[in-house]
C-alpha cells in the first residue's frame, strides 16, 4: 500500500496535502574522510546515531567550509526536521535548534509557512511505523526520499496545528513521567539478576574454600568438570583427541575470576555445539506465514512473539536449518543497543532468526550457560567485544572465546536450582513491566492518532 493512500476523516477546515507539496526536502552527504582539513571546522555535522526524537542543540563532529563545497553538503535551517533514514534508527527523529548540515543517512524537512515545525515533528512520529515497514528489509531499512515526500499529512489551519502540537507535548510528558519510572524499574531489576548471580558464583567458591579439604574432594570430585570437559571437546573433535586434551584451561592467559575448586574454565566455543549468525536475506513480510525473530523479539529471559514478523513458508524452507532455532537453544541479541539480551527457546516454534540474533546451542545445562551470559562477568565480556550503543556488533568468534566456568554435571543442575527461585521472580516481573511499556507505547500512539483525527481539539479552543 502507498503510503500516499493513508487517510482518515477529519474537520472540514482541514485539507490533506503530501509532504513534498507544502515544504522542501533535501538529503545530506559525508566530506572524504581521507581529507583531514575538511573536518574540526565551525559547522555542524549531524550523523543519523545522533538523533534521539528530541531537539538538536549540538553535533559530535564538524566540517569546514571546503568540506561543506567539495561535497556539496546543504546547510539545513533552524527548525528543519530530520528523519534517520537506514539501518536499525531508521525513523528517529530530531528538530535542530541551530543551523547544521548532515550525513547521507538523514533527511532534512524543511520549515515552511504551511507546516508548524513541531506539528510536522508529531506526525511524522505518527507515521514512522508506516515509513519503516516501507523501508524494511531483514538486514537493513532504508526510508527513500520519496516515501517522505510521498507521505500524507492532514493539514490544519496554523493555529490548530499549534493547539494539536502543545497538546500532545503535554500527554506524551505525563506519559513519558511514567515510562521513566518503569524503566528505571527494568535497570534495578537488571541490577539485582547480576548481584544475584555474581553472589552465587562467589558463595560456592567460599563455601568449598572453608570445607575440610579431603571432604570437599571426596564430595564434589575435582576431577570431574575437568573430565567431563575433555568427554565434550573429544566428541566435538573425535579424531582430535590429543588436541581435545591440550585445549583444557586453554583460557589461563586470560583475565577472569577465580572459580571455586573442582571448576574448570572453558571457552563457549568448546561448550556449543553451534554459535552461529541469523539469516543475511531480504525479504519481504506476509499477513500469514512463519515467524522471522528480529533483535526486538528478544527480550531478558523470554521470548516475545507479539511484533514478530512472518514470512512466506516459501523462504521459510529456503531458510538454512543453523537459522531454525530449536527446544533449548539459545538466542542472544548481537547488534544495537540490546547487544548481550539472550533468552532460552522454550519450544519447537517453527521460526527462523534474522541476523541480528546469535543462535547459540550449548551442550551443558542451557540455564547454567544463559546465567553465566547474564552475569556481570557475561555482560562486560560481551560488551568489551561488541563495543556499546547504536554500533555495538557481537560477532560469533568475539562470543566463542568467552571463558565460562565448568562445573561438574550435577553441579550445573545444583546451581540453577539454587537461582531458579530468584530468576524466576525477577523474569516474571520484567515480562509484567514489559507488557505495561508496551500499553505505553500502544497509548503513546492513540494519543497521537487522536491528536491527528482532531480529537484533541475542544470547544471555544482553536
Amino acid at each position: 500500500m502507498l503510503i500516499t493512500k493513508i487517510r482518515w476523516p477529519v474537520p472540514k477546515s482541514w485539507v490533506w496535502v503530501r509532504i513534498g507539496e507544502v515544504t522542501e526536502t533535501a538529503i545530506g552527504a559525508t566530506p572524504a574522510r581521507c581529507r583531514p582539513e575538511y573536518y574540526g571546522g565551525n559547522i555542524p555535522w549531524l550523523k543519523s546515531s545522533e538523533l534521539r526524537d528530541h531537539i538538536v542543540y549540538r553535533s559530535q563532529e564538524t566540517i569546514t567550509k571546503a568540506g561543506l563545497v567539495a561535497s556539496r553538503i546543504e546547510i539545513f535551517p533552524k527548525h528543519t526536521i530530520l528523519i534517520a533514514r537506514c539501518g536499525t534508527v531508521a525513523g528517529r527523529l530530531g528538530m535542530l535548534a541551530l543551523p547544521a548540515a548532515t550525513n547521507q543517512a538523514v533527511c532534512g524537512v524543511f520549515p515552511s509557512k504551511r507546516l508548524l515545525p513541531r506539528y510536522l515533528f508529531r506526525y511524522l512520529e505518527f507515521q514512522r511505523p508506516q515509513m519503516v515497514n516501507l523501508g524494511r528489509g531483514v538486514s537493513q531499512t532504508h526510508i527513500s526520499l520519496s516515501v517522505i515526500r510521498n507521505t500524507s499529512i492532514p493539514l490544519p489551519p496554523i493555529e490548530e496545528q499549534r493547539y494539536i502540537a502543545r497538546e500532545i507535548d503535554s500527554q506524551m510528558a505525563k506519559l513519558q513521567a511514567r515510562v521513566s519510572g518503569l524503566k528505571q524499574v527494568q535497570k534495578e531489576l537488571a541490577g539485582y539478576r547480576s548481584q544475584m548471580l555474581a553472589h552465587i558464583y562467589e558463595r560456592k567458591r567460599t563455601l568449598i574454600e572453608t570445607e575440610h579439604p579431603s571432604a570437599g574432594r571426596n564430595r564434589r570430585r575435582p576431577e570431574a568438570a575437568a573430565e567431563l570437559l575433555i568427554g565434550l571437546l573429544v566428541e566435538k573433535h573425535p579424531r582430535q583427541k590429543r588436541r581435545a586434551t591440550s585445549d583444557v584451561g586453554d583460557v589461563s592467559k586470560l583475565s577472569v575470576p577465580k572459580i571455586p575448586e573442582g571448576w574448570v574454565w572453558a571457552t563457549a566455543d568448546q561448550l556449543c555445539a553451534q554459535i552461529t549468525p541469523g539469516w543475511h536475506m531480504r525479504l519481504s513480510y506476509q499477513s500469514r506465514g512463519q515467524y522471522l525473530l528480529k533483535a526486538k523479539n528478544v527480550r531478558n529471559g523470554f521470548i516475545d512473539l507479539t511484533a514478530a514478523g512472518l514470512i512466506s513458508d516459501e523462504d521459510f524452507e529456503r531458510c538454512p536449518t543453523r537459522c531454525r532455532p530449536t527446544k533449548n537453544d539459545i538466542l542472544i541479541v548481537r547488534r544495537g543497543l540490546g547487544t548481550g539480551r539472550a533468552a532460552i527457546v522454550q519450544s519447537d516454534l517453527p521460526a527462523a532468526i534474522s541476523n541480528d540474533i546469535l543462535l547459540v546451542r550449548p551442550v551443558v545445562d542451557t540455564q547454567f550457560f544463559l546465567n553465566w551470559l547474564q552475569s556481570p562477568f557475561g555482560q562486560d565480556w560481551i560488551a568489551r567485544v561488541a563495543g556499546i550503543g547504536v554500533r555495538a556488533s557481537l560477532s560469533s568468534s568475539g562470543l566463542k572465546r568467552m571463558p565460562v566456568p565448568l562445573p561438574s554435571s550435577d553441579e550445573q543442575r545444583r546451581t540453577v536450582a539454587e537461582l531458579s527461585e530468584g530468576l524466576s521472580a525477577t523474569s516474571k516481573f520484567d515480562m509484567l513491566v514489559d507488557r505495561i511499556l508496551k500499553c505505553g507505547e500502544s497509548l503513546r500512539h492513540e494519543i497521537l492518532k487522536w491528536g491527528f483525527e482532531g480529537k484533541l481539539l475542544t470547544s471555544g479552543r482553536p
